[in-house]
């Protein structure tokens, strides 16, 4: 013990003697490195958002994040190399133009020489994250400083889809944004919190945190964590708007569709005259309360929708008929979905009950392996390319585990055509073929709801 003291004695006498000898170079490199690290960018992000007086705290819902940036953010931060226009057809972003040549297996991007990443280095192809322009089964090269190729192995008259990201550089940094990264938080590797400094004046400073399930989101803005979320939750917007500290905004999503997908690999509903009973067994008339009646797969206000296709309308007698002659047995069938659309399900079980079905419902907060019938909000791309959703050999993303050869062409021909007038013939018959077979109904375009906090 007198030892260990003797020793932090000495070192106490050490410390104190070299402070004494050089305290006139100690103390104004202290001062120096004090205003370096206050004035350093990384430590005014830091208390930045908490000594701003213009700032949003939102909410958003996104699960299994695994690091990358939601799409509302990445939006906000940079651009995307293509883009859409209003009807949904492609045009430039960052890239002022593109070629297709070799009967569309190779596309060739140009981009200005005058851009500037956000941290004022000049924008060069090779500074995009690689993720951004590295596409499975596709070759990416680097023709020079602001041409990008890409050679596929077949047409793919969708591809120019997968560029539609806003792009991002090493440490987050993107280009052309309204907002730049101050802080990110993560936990367990999954994204959690994000602080967006504006770049332009009059602009707020955005808090954005990230919940896993909607209960948690809902319960955030109750606490007070938050300040502002969006949510097709109708329930939930009856008890807020009886808030008087909140402000509740509504509008119509044309880009999801409320989609009841049906199993068709199994019975019953391998059989094409109940999934027909089931789609007319269904009253449309109830649901206006939750959103807008759809017809087609494919987004309203897209180039190549069809507003000409057969409507389905509410036939009760014509769906109790053909249940009660088919070979429908007692045993109840399960319809799954999530508890945003608790209501909307419950509405949809009592009308399909009253037509002979016997559903029950099932809450889940993911997409089941094996179900009958699973109801959800679906988006769908905006290009009308869905070959990932309807074509058989699709085992991930067809849902409904499709297999009709008529259909499967129509997907291939829409995909390997570059001429937009061919497209437009062969999805205006796709979503023709989709209504007559019935692998999902595709109920409305959902009410989302804005609430914001009054202060």
């Amino acid at each position: 013990m007198r030892i260990v003291f003797k020793r932090s004695r000495y070192y106490y006498w050490l410390i104190s003697g070299f402070i004494s000898k050089y305290i006139k170079l100690i103390i104004p490199f202290f001062v120096i490195a004090f205003f370096a690290l206050f004035f350093s960018r990384s430590f005014v992000d830091l208390f930045r958002p908490f000594l701003a007086f213009n700032k949003n705290k939102i909410g958003i819902l996104k699960q299994g994040t695994s690091g990358r940036l939601p799409l509302e953010i990445l939006s906000q931060i940079s651009s995307p190399i293509v883009t859409y226009d209003r009807r949904g057809r492609f045009k430039p972003g960052l890239a002022t133009k593109w070629e297709i040549k070799d009967n569309g297996r190779e596309y060739y991007f140009h981009f200005p020489e005058n851009l500037e990443w956000q941290d004022g280095d000049r924008f060069t192809i090779q500074d995009i994250d690689p993720s951004f322009i590295q596409f499975a089964q596709v070759k990416t090269e680097l023709v020079d400083d602001y041409t990008l190729k890409f050679v596929l192995k077949k047409p793919l008259s969708s591809f120019p889809s997968v560029l539609t990201t806003p792009i991002l550089k090493n440490n987050l940094v993107g280009i052309n944004g309204s907002y730049r990264i101050g802080r990110v938080k993560y936990e367990y590797g999954e994204l959690k919190q994000i602080h967006l400094i504006p770049l332009q004046s009059g602009l707020a400073y955005q808090t954005y945190k990230i919940y896993g399930v909607s209960d948690d989101l809902i319960l955030a803005y109750k606490l007070g964590e938050i300040d502002e979320f969006t949510t097709n939750n109708h329930d939930v917007i009856k008890e807020i708007t009886k808030w008087r500290n909140s402000k509740v905004s509504r509008h119509i999503d044309y880009q999801r569709i409320v989609t009841l997908f049906i199993n068709t690999s199994m019975a019953p509903f391998d059989n094409k005259n109940l999934r027909s009973a089931l789609a007319l067994g269904i009253n449309y008339q109830q649901l206006e309360a939750f959103g807008e009646k759809a017809l087609s797969p494919i987004l309203p206000f897209s180039w190549a929708y069809n507003s000409n296709l057969k409507e389905i309308n509410y036939e009760p007698e014509i769906s109790s008929s053909v249940v009660s002659n088919s070979a429908l047995d007692e045993k109840p069938l399960t319809l799954y979905t999530s508890y945003e659309l608790e209501s909307v399900a419950e509405a949809i079980r009592k009308s399909l009950n009253e037509a002979g079905f016997n559903l029950e419902l099932r809450y889940l907060n993911y997409i089941p392996q094996n179900y009958e019938l699973f109801l959800t909000i679906w988006e769908p791309p905006i290009d009308p390319d869905q070959y990932v959703f309807w074509h058989q050999t699709q085992t991930e993303g067809n849902f409904s585990r499709l297999k009709n050869v008529k259909l499967d062409k129509l997907l291939e021909d829409g995909r390997n055509e570059i001429s937009t007038t061919k497209r437009k013939q062969v999805y205006f018959k796709f979503q023709e073929v989709m209504i007559e077979e019935l692998p999902a109904v595709f109920i409305m375009y959902p009410d989302q709801y804005l609430i914001k906090r009054l202060f």
